[in-house]
């Protein structure tokens, strides 16, 4: 699995994107080493988890 092109793809998720065009971009930047494990991690990633998790360690006091 392309993991530079998962994390592209759970970003883009954040930017609240369609999935199908996430999946699109994913396959496109992936090429040959796209999979559907990929895929399927990508579909499944929920962005509000991260902002939670953000919050509780105060991400915004590291001057991010």
């Amino acid at each position: 699995m392309d993991r530079t092109a998962c994390v592209i793809g759970c970003l883009r998720k954040l930017q609240r994107r369609k999935l199908s065009g996430i999946i699109d971009e994913y396959r496109l930047y992936a090429g040959p080493k796209a999979q559907p494990l990929g895929e399927q991690f990508i579909a499944a990633y929920e962005p509000g988890i991260i902002t939670e998790s953000a919050n509780e360690v105060k991400v915004v006091d590291w001057g991010c």
